[in-house]
This record gives C-alpha cells, structure tokens and sequence, in this order.
C-alpha cells in the first residue's frame, strides 16, 4: 500500500512506511457491501487499493444523498482524525474492492511529525469537503434538469477517464446523487437522450453534448 507506486510514498519515509504497512489489515469487499456505517464509532481510516467505493450521508431510515465516488488512491474517514470519533457518513462498495484499514491514532503519530503527509492528508480531506458543498449547492438551489446534469458531469468527468462508472451507477443512484426521485430521473434522462445529448445503453450513460449538458447544469 505505501510502497513506492503508492501516491503518498513520496510523504513518507522507510521507518513510516513500514509502521503503516505492519498495522494496516487489507480487506476485499463485494458489490453493496457497507464498509462503514453513518454515526458508527471511527477507530480507523480506510484506504483505497482497488475498486470504487460510493459515499453518501443517510437521511432518516430510508432516504440516502450520495456524495461522491471514491476512486484508488483515496481515503476514506478523513474526518475522524480531527476531533470526531463517530463516522459523518456511510460507505459501501460499488465494485468488487480491495481496501486498506489502519488505526486512525497510527496516522495520527506520524501526521503529528511529518508535515509534509499533513499537508497531503489536510488537501484529500479539503477536496472530500469541496465535494460536499458542490452537491448541498446543486440540491438547494438548481431544479431537477439541472441537479440530474451536474450529477452526469461529475460521474462523466476527467478523474473517471479510466473506467466508464455509469455501468455500475443505478437509476436509484442517479436519483441519490441528485436529490430528485427515480421517476423523475428516468423522465429527465429520456428527455436528454431525445435531445441527443446523451446515449444510454442499459446503465451505461455516453454523453453526446457535454457543452449543453453543461449550460444545463449551469441554468439549473
């Protein structure tokens, strides 16, 4: 995990490396498997290896917002290294994935005295929280067209160019991600693929206009 082809390797020196790679505990996950649960106690962070892992916040017993997709090379629990010890949101897996689990007091100590993994970890928990606004912004103050095309740029976009994610998003999913009902997801999706400015194919969603889908998004 931490070795040299590790995007935090750099951070980190040999005596480091080999602390976290004596406590981590690798775990493999299926498909919808939970990993951790909203409000559960926060002993640990996870790492990324492998797979696609989707994050969201639980509303009451029955409704979810997805927040983002975790991609390897993330981690996971940020939050409960500063001054938290219950998980603020829910994650399970989208793909058969392979994770990292380390006691969050071991980053703790090594954070404590290497600046520069500081650094590192402070800027992948500022972009998860720049994630979090991003979505309250496209709930609160677009309407459905708008929320859905935000949804599908972000799911489409530059930092998932190696997978295409939308085969393993559900309708259901869409609709989480967007704060919008599943009627009104499978609605708005048809309108968009009459307009040719997506395909779909089963799951798969290809985006044909991404210039109006954008103008879209922006208008919503």
């Amino acid at each position: 995990m931490f070795k040299s082809d590790s995007c935090c390797s750099s951070f980190l020196n040999d005596e480091e490396k080999s602390v976290l790679e004596n406590q981590k505990t690798q775990i493999e996950f299926l498909p919808n498997e939970v990993i951790f649960k909203q409000g559960a106690l926060s002993p640990n962070i996870y790492y990324v290896i492998s797979g696609y892992i989707k994050v969201y916040l639980e509303i009451g017993k029955t409704k979810r917002l997805n927040i983002y997709i975790a991609k390897p090379g993330d981690f996971l629990s940020l939050t409960s290294l500063f001054n938290t010890d219950k998980y603020k949101y829910s994650a399970s897996a989208l793909t058969d994935s392979t994770l990292c689990i380390i006691d969050k007091n071991t980053i703790s100590s090594i954070l404590s005295k290497n600046h520069n993994f500081l650094s590192f970890i402070t800027g992948k928990a500022l972009s998860s929280e720049s994630r979090f606004i991003d979505v309250i912004n496209n709930i609160s103050y677009k309407q459905m067209r708008g929320k859905l095309a935000s949804t599908l740029l972000y799911l489409t976009d530059d930092s998932f160019s190696h997978t295409d994610i939308t085969q393993y998003i559900s309708r259901q999913d869409l609709a989480d991600f967007s704060g919008i009902t599943v009627e009104n997801t499978v609605s708005i999706l048809k309108e968009l693929k009459d307009d040719k400015i997506v395909d779909l194919k089963g799951k798969t969603i290809k985006i044909l206009d991404r210039q109006r889908l954008s103008i879209i998004s922006q208008k919503g």
